[in-house]
């Protein structure tokens, strides 16, 4: 009796080269997609206006009850001196302490899928902030004033940010902005080093719907002479070594809390 053969595909090589060539098509479809989105991420990163930053936030005022104080006192002192001399239909504006942060770099993520990108881009950071500053702790000294501009002419009054010891604050920060930078988050040719700096007044006008009209010109927004309080307080000393606690990604839409309004989190990271 014959034995039965188990007939083979009489056209392996046929078959076998289809199923590759359907994986290489998949492939190359797969990258196409992956190209198509990372060029309407990019249009959209660098066309749409600013919806987030990259922030440090100060402490807490459980945590720093001196600078908190003094803060306040320093906000309250600039506006009784420098309202008598206000321009008409113009008012000095207090920053929430809740709301007081360090920016380091503006941000536009116009969709759900950018914002968690970059949240994944924050985290994946971490240790390389560490890195950075040494695992050691970061420490900001908050003294005297400034504006930006004509100080006859000022927006706004801020605190001066500098180093304590070496120079972690500018580490971290350039850490932060090359990964932002890198991952096509922040547009190469407006990557820059922030001057640091804690706003502590702003100049409003006494029309509310005037404030929403003028944020799109700088000619038009509220301005006030800010060069009396400049001189008097120009060696204030607030804080000597502050610690920053971490490094947000913030959200430009401000929400009520515990302690005050503050921006919207959407992500974080610990710092040493």
């Amino acid at each position: 009796m014959r034995a039965r053969h188990r007939h083979s595909c009489p056209w392996p090589n046929l078959i076998r080269p289809g199923h590759s060539h359907s994986r290489h098509v998949q492939n190359q479809v797969a990258n196409a997609k992956l190209l198509i989105q990372t060029l309407l991420d990019s249009a959209l990163v660098r066309d749409s206006p600013y919806t987030h930053f990259l922030a440090l936030p100060i402490p807490a005022a459980s945590h720093e009850p001196e600078a908190h104080a003094r803060l306040q006192a320093l906000q309250a002192s600039i506006v009784a001196d420098a309202s008598p001399t206000l321009p008409a239909g113009v008012r000095l504006a207090n920053i929430a302490l809740s709301e007081m942060h360090l920016t380091l770099c503006m941000l536009r993520l116009p969709t759900p899928d950018l914002v968690a990108r970059a949240a994944r881009v924050l985290k994946s950071l971490s240790p390389s902030v560490y890195d950075a500053v040494g695992t050691q702790t970061v420490l900001a000294r908050l003294s005297g004033l400034g504006t930006f501009g004509d100080r006859k002419r000022s927006t706004l009054v801020y605190v001066g940010v500098d180093e304590v010891e070496g120079d972690r604050l500018a580490k971290l920060t350039k850490v932060l902005v090359d990964g932002f930078v890198k991952e096509g988050l922040v547009p190469k040719d407006e990557a820059r080093m922030p001057n640091l700096h804690l706003t502590l007044i702003r100049a409003k006008s006494n029309n509310n719907n005037a404030d929403r009209d003028n944020v799109r010109s700088r000619d038009a927004r509220p301005v006030f002479d800010a060069t009396q309080v400049l001189e008097k307080y120009r060696d204030t000393l607030v804080a000597a070594k502050l610690r920053i606690p971490s490094v947000q990604l913030l959200r430009r839409e401000k929400v009520d809390g515990p302690q005050g309004s503050h921006y919207a989190l959407e992500a974080e990271i610990a710092l040493p």
